[in-house]
Parts: structure tokens; C-alpha cells; sequence
């Protein structure tokens, strides 16, 4: 029994690595025109909501994250979205660019593709040390450890 009560206060009580300090990175959008193409063989079953499958020319984000200062102990630069795949991973350097391709804006706002990313500084021990938030919200607006940075 006091086993069992030893290990919920530990799960409850983890606390997720703090917020790297504002002054340490830059996060820079890259809006670009790409054509998306329409698969007309692909049907949609399910949801109520009618979606948009327009082709043509359309917004495109890819998001880069500038590492400008890196702590002491901080190793690796881990990106994953909120899905829990892993879509960067470098060793870290001071004035590293973490290149990350969203996609559409479109399907960023319809939460066709991740809304949320969560970037993780990791020490040699593979224990997250620091981390920035990266979210989209259904407006489209942009926020960066919970604090709003505009509109896509």
C-alpha cells in the first residue's frame, strides 16, 4: 500500500522542464505560395463539419526556430509534435537553425496536420532540460510557451 501511494505522488507530482528564457531563441515564420494538388481518388468518410479541399496556390508555413544561447549541459535539440513523433533532432550548437515544415496553413488551423510542438533541449542523461511550446490555435493564432505571437 504505501508502495502504491509512493509511486502516485511521484506521477503526480512530476514537474515538465521549465521554459527556455525568451532571450535564448528566435522564432522566425517563412510563409511561402505552394501548389497543393487535389486527390481525387481519396474520399473522407466521417465529421459533420465540411471541409475545404481546394487546390491551387495556398499558404505554406515552415517555422525556424534559432537557437541563440544554449545552457550548460545542453546537448541535443528534440522536436516533437503533438502526436509524439519526432520531427527534428540535432545535436545542439549556439546559432543552430531548427528548420520545421508545418504545412498548410489551412491544414494547421483544421488540425489536419500538428498543432502543437514541443522543443526539447536534452542532456547527455537524455533528460529534457529546457523546452520552448510552439501552438497553433483553431483562429490561427500563434503561441510560443503560452504567450501570443500573432496570427497565421
Amino acid at each position: 500500500m504505501k508502495i502504491a501511494i509512493l509511486l502516485i505522488s511521484v506521477f503526480c507530482f512530476q514537474q515538465s522542464a521549465p521554459f527556455k528564457p525568451n532571450d535564448q531563441f528566435a522564432i522566425n515564420l517563412d510563409f511561402q505560395f505552394k501548389t497543393r494538388y487535389v486527390n481525387s481518388s481519396v474520399v473522407e468518410v466521417g465529421g459533420n463539419e465540411p471541409r475545404s479541399t481546394t487546390g491551387g496556390v495556398l499558404p505554406y508555413l515552415i517555422l525556424n526556430v534559432n537557437v541563440l544561447k544554449l545552457e550548460a549541459g545542453e546537448i541535443r535539440v528534440r522536436v516533437e509534435d503533438s502526436r509524439g513523433q519526432v520531427v527534428f533532432s540535432r545535436k545542439a550548437e549556439n546559432g543552430m537553425i531548427a528548420k520545421l515544415d508545418l504545412g498548410f496553413t489551412d491544414d494547421i488551423k483544421d488540425g489536419v496536420s500538428s498543432r502543437q510542438y514541443e522543443v526539447n533541449f536534452v542532456s547527455k542523461e537524455k533528460t529534457t532540460l529546457s523546452r520552448i511550446l510552439i501552438a497553433f490555435e483553431a483562429d490561427g493564432t500563434y503561441l510560443v510557451n503560452g504567450e501570443k505571437r500573432g496570427k497565421i
